[in-house]
């Protein structure tokens, strides 16, 4: 996103030099109860609002707004390879007809080891402790109970509605 507002304003105003503060207004899809994600931008020329927020929508409305108004719900903005990927998403990466669920396993495999940096316990990307590679011969099957399926949910709320 900021590779194509720089680029637009390069065109637009010619050399970064002449980008005054506070020239892009910048619209982030928090939820009220994703407060925690706020941050400051990195560029003087750009300011962050987060209209969800402003109007006190958590994620629970924003996705009965998506239901009241028979919307369909966007994919969530989201890594290839992040921790809080659930099952589910990784499933659905897949089959999704790109080379996602390919780049997730890649970035799965490079962490394995990473006793380089002091950590002696090999490391996954999956809560379920299971190499991203094998999940599809299993048919993405870590458990086999509810409560165990939710474990292997995102919960983390770290990614865009």
């Amino acid at each position: 996103m900021d590779r194509e507002v720089r680029r637009i304003l390069n065109k637009e105003h010619g050399k970064a030099n002449r980008l005054t503060e506070n020239m892009v207004e910048k619209w982030i899809g928090f939820a009220f109860d994703e407060q925690p994600r706020i941050s400051i931008p990195g560029q003087k020329y750009t300011y962050f609002r987060y209209p969800l927020i402003e109007m006190g929508m958590d994620r629970i409305d924003v996705d009965a707004y998506y239901a009241v108004n028979n919307i369909p719900k966007p994919p969530r903005s989201v890594c290839v390879a992040c921790f809080a990927n659930g099952t589910e998403h990784y499933k659905w990466q897949a089959g999704n007809g790109t080379d996602d669920f390919d780049r997730a396993v890649k970035v799965d495999d490079a962490v394995r080891d990473m006793t380089g940096v002091g950590i002696t316990n090999p490391v996954f990307v999956h809560r379920s402790l299971v190499p991203l590679r094998v999940m599809p011969e299993r048919n993405f099957e870590i458990g086999t109970t509810k409560e165990e399926k939710e474990r292997h949910a995102c919960t983390s709320g770290h990614c865009f509605l």
